[in-house]
């Protein structure tokens, strides 16, 4: 810009010359003194009017030549002054304009750009953003938490992020091939999981050659479905193995009583008594099997009232007090006399109760012991009868506490539960000890079915250890109508 502009001023000056040779061609007849007044004072007007005109103009374009810089620097605040009207007002305005429309649109695409950042990084499936390279543009806290990635491995190669052979594999081979790729992977650190990955590069496609500008990777974790498929597998295999163990189990003795085994009757009547045990095993787990299936299609209605928990308790250890007897277990009931009323449906928690307190007397051994107690859910310093038993009247907090929910507690001197096996009570047909478990009569449904009228009543179980040995299952009854559902899920 400035070459061109000093061309021009030279341009300038030779005419100027140029016409003072004219002139003076047309008087040199005159006095030689006249050539100072023709050709030099027209030279050095035409010299300092260019000099003007030439800084002036350098001026103004070094001003604009700053301002596009600050621009480009993404200084989009920088305003050019016009301070009258020239030859560059009209650029210096539309320079202005644009600046300010620059400005907007930066801010409205920072804005998407956080919006979109702040979605990608509370979205519950891991994601994850590579750059041409390879290396990490973006992780939100899902992935870092699946895979253990840091914090400030942006920059970094995948690789050295994401440490998963299985997924760097998908990963290399979506970017060699350029088309979206599909897997499933197991974690095993720093959580125990399963995933499945989808792989997406992104391509810009062009006329001339498609570009590759990143790769995106969604990590969704599929644990939960996995868990699911287990446990419907689980519930196939177990209601056929009980089906055809028992029907096996009839058939057998029915054909050796065909056989000729009707004709001693004592035997016979042997026999028949051990079909009939079987035949009611069979009819307990139709029955439970219905029971449950009815709970989880919501055709099981709720009659909801007001019912006080010391009846509730006491009924249902009533009912199980023979078999209770038989072992020699001890109940011990420990209620609140001032417990305000659960609003639940009575047949329903009653079935709750018998079931809890019959897995109680089953698993405690001969001579134990089984205790029931009932306080206000914000009590949470007493959590055993060995707690509250170091804990005089006064000072029991059942006495002076008020809340919403009632919790009632079993606990029993049994063996116990292994830790890790807590979270998968409550399946469909799971049992700590199979043999044990089918020894003494159950379907290994009941705690499912539990769980499920518990969860039409807004309630759940919680299962733990004692310290000194045995388990405490607890559960909570609103005592609110607007807190309880009274409908099945």
């Amino acid at each position: 810009m400035k070459r061109i502009l000093f061309w021009k001023v030279l341009f300038v000056q030779v005419v100027v010359i140029a016409f003072a040779l004219v002139l003076f061609g047309a008087y040199q007849a005159g006095a030689i003194r006249s050539f100072c007044f023709v050709v030099l004072l027209p030279l050095l007007v035409s010299a300092i009017l260019s000099g003007i005109v030439y800084w002036s103009m350098r001026k103004r374009l070094e001003a604009l030549s700053g301002f596009t810089r600050a621009i480009a620097g993404g200084e989009f605040q920088r305003r050019l002054i016009v301070h009258r009207r020239d030859v560059t007002s009209r650029l210096k305005e539309d320079l202005n304009t644009m600046a300010e429309s620059l400005a907007d649109q930066i801010r409205d695409l920072q804005g998407r750009m956080t919006t979109l950042e702040l979605a990608l990084t509370g979205m519950a499936d891991g994601v994850l953003i590579l750059d041409p390279s390879g290396r990490v543009a973006f992780s939100n806290n899902a992935l870092r938490t699946l895979f253990g990635v840091p914090g400030d491995s942006g920059g970094k190669p995948f690789l050295e992020a994401v440490r998963h052979h299985g997924l760097a594999i998908l990963i290399n081979r979506a970017m060699q091939e350029r088309s979206p790729l599909t897997g499933e992977l197991e974690l095993l650190f720093p959580i125990k999981a399963f995933v499945a990955a989808s792989i997406l590069p992104i391509i810009k496609e062009s006329m001339r050659e498609d570009v590759h500008l990143g790769t995106a990777v969604i990590i969704r974790d599929i644990t939960k479905i996995r868990d699911v498929e287990r446990v419907r597998k689980d519930f196939v295999a177990n209601v056929s193995h009980e089906l055809k163990t028992r029907i096996a189990a009839i058939r057998g003795f029915a054909e050796t009583l065909l056989d000729g085994a009707m004709n001693d009757k004592e035997e016979a009547s042997g026999f028949l008594g051990v079909i009939q045990s079987h035949a009611a095993r069979l009819q307990r787990l139709v029955d439970d099997l219905l029971t449950l299936s009815r709970i989880e299609l919501g055709a099981v209605s709720f009659s909801m009232a007001s019912h006080d928990v010391g009846p509730l308790i006491e009924d249902a250890v009533q009912l199980i007090k023979p078999q209770a007897d038989a072992k020699q277990v001890a109940i011990t009931i420990k209620t609140d006399p001032g417990l305000q009323p659960v609003h639940a449906d009575r047949d329903r928690i009653a079935q709750v109760l018998l079931n809890l307190l019959d897995n109680a007397v089953k698993f405690a051994p001969p001579g134990g012991a089984v205790w029931v107690l009932a306080r206000n859910a914000e009590d949470k310093k007493v959590k055993s009868y060995e707690d509250e038993k170091e804990l005089a009247p006064s000072q029991h907090p059942i006495f002076n506490a008020s809340g919403d929910f009632i919790e009632i507690s079993i606990e029993d001197t049994g063996p116990g539960i292994p830790p890790q096996l807590i979270p998968r009570l409550g399946e469909r047909f799971y049992r700590v000890d199979p043999a044990r478990s089918r020894e003494l009569g159950g379907t290994g449904l009941g705690l499912a079915i539990v769980k499920h009228l518990l969860q039409a009543h807004g309630s759940s179980l919680v299962i733990e250890n004692a310290r000194r040995g045995g388990t405490i299952v607890s559960l909570r009854l609103s005592v609110s109508p607007s807190l309880s559902r009274g409908s099945c899920p």
